[in-house]
């Protein structure tokens, strides 16, 4: 699960006041003697966003269904169905931390729905280490990089003898330029697009009450950068001693290599390309055994094919490759019935969220967000992600998932009181 902060702008400006008088006595020559422009003191309409000491407390539900193209035995449609409770603690960074701020999140899951392979989640903590500037009479609040401790149950692990076995990762997400979560007050109308360009690591932890690891490979570290236009290079290392590089241009060109103990493997992807029949995405695949005894390991004769274009529309790679348009729908005066419960704050706007993502290595998703935002406060949040994944060599569809995610605020303590006021607004 995701703790989702949204780009804002808002185009709140402070003025100046000037003051000149005109004179045409002897004194200065007919000059017009200036007064000195007074700058006044703006005083924000609003509270900060970020104050330490701020909790809030959420409830919610995340549900993802899993349905295989051709399900069978040994791929079966399923659902993982979980609901959570959510802890948002603001306090002041420790020394050396990237920003001034510390949003702690700390989520513990209850599952209603027990996937039947892949992870069964526990518990996640995130750090979001946040910024808050002054200017004029609104407050800029940006996400400088942040920390996230997910802990599962392997159930595709323990599917393979042994466990069960708990799956840690910790997840170091970094900006290249800072990701800006808001201008507050919001403005209706605004429409930005947020800005991807990160480097995340991620190190990984999969081992038994007894400390053995799974048969299986799995990543154990992984480093990644994203650009702005979705485009991508990944390094895996994996438990196996395999390594695996994968780099995605703007275009939508990609290629991959694998090297290790075990094998070579080379992939390389091309842009679509058009045909009487339509688009096809050639491909081109080769893997070599690493000789382990005796006997020399069979030679595979490389091989180029072309998959059915996948891609949205059948056609070339959308640009860019990942888009993340956010846009202040204004006030709201009603909450969807999948916020009932929640507690009201003031002065409500609803911010709605429009994501897509190609990894042209076989994955497309579709997010849509509604967010309902109190001063930088989360009422509520409405998520849904589609994400299909296809064969790569083929383009053939193997399996679609579509998570539902819904999270309500449920306590705010610590908030100034300028914030907190009577309010209205009520969930049908």
């Amino acid at each position: 699960m995701r703790f989702h902060r949204l780009v804002l702008f808002s185009t709140v400006t402070a003025s100046a006041i000037a003051i000149a008088a005109c004179s045409t006595n002897g004194n200065n020559n007919g000059v017009s003697p200036v007064i000195p422009t007074a700058t006044p003191t703006v005083t924000p309409t609003i509270a900060p966003v970020l104050a330490a000491g701020k909790v809030t407390k959420y409830s919610g539900t995340d549900v993802t269904s899993f349905v295989y193209a051709n399900p069978g035995p040994h791929q079966a449609n399923y659902t993982a169905g979980y609901s959570f409770a959510q802890v948002g603690t603001v306090s002041a960074a420790p020394a050396g931390a990237p920003a001034p701020f510390d949003l702690n999140v700390a989520t513990t899951y209850t599952t209603t729905q027990v996937p039947t392979t892949g992870n069964q989640h526990i518990s996640q903590t995130i750090d979001n280490y946040e910024s808050q500037t002054l200017s004029g009479a609104s407050y800029t609040v940006a996400l400088v990089g942040s920390k996230a401790v997910t802990v599962d149950t392997d159930l595709a692990a323990a599917a393979g003898g042994g466990g069960p076995y708990t799956a840690t990762s910790t997840i170091t997400t970094t900006y290249v330029t800072p990701r800006l979560v808001g201008v507050y007050p919001l403005v209706t109308g605004n429409v930005t697009t947020a800005n991807l360009a990160r480097n995340v690591a991620t190190s990984t932890t999969d081992v038994s009450a007894g400390g053995t690891q799974p048969t299986g490979a799995f990543p154990l570290s992984v480093a990644q950068s994203f650009a702005n236009d979705g485009s991508t290079t990944r390094t895996q290392q994996l438990s196996d001693g395999e390594q695996d590089v994968f780099t995605e241009t703007p275009s939508g060109t990609a290629s991959e290599n694998e090297t290790g103990p075990l094998y070579l493997l080379q992939t390389t992807i091309g842009l679509p390309v058009l045909a009487a029949a339509g688009y096809t995405i050639p491909n081109t695949w080769a893997r070599q055994d690493v000789q382990s005894g005796p006997t020399a390991p069979p030679t595979f004769k490389p091989r180029s094919q072309n998959a059915a274009d996948w891609y949205p529309g059948a056609a070339l790679p959308p640009q860019p490759l990942a888009l993340d348009t956010l846009t202040v729908k204004g006030p709201a005066t009603t909450l969807p019935a999948g916020c009932s419960g929640a507690v009201l704050e003031p002065n409500i706007v609803e911010v709605d969220a429009a994501q897509t993502s190609l990894n042209v290595n076989g994955t497309y998703e579709k997010q849509t967000q509604q967010q309902f935002d109190s001063n930088g406060t989360l009422v509520c949040v409405l998520r849904t992600t589609t994400t299909s994944s296809y064969n790569n060599n083929t383009g053939v569809l193997l399996v679609t998932a579509t998570e539902a995610y819904a999270q309500i605020l449920t306590s705010l303590t610590g908030a100034s009181s300028a914030v907190r006021n009577t309010s209205i607004l009520r969930a049908h």
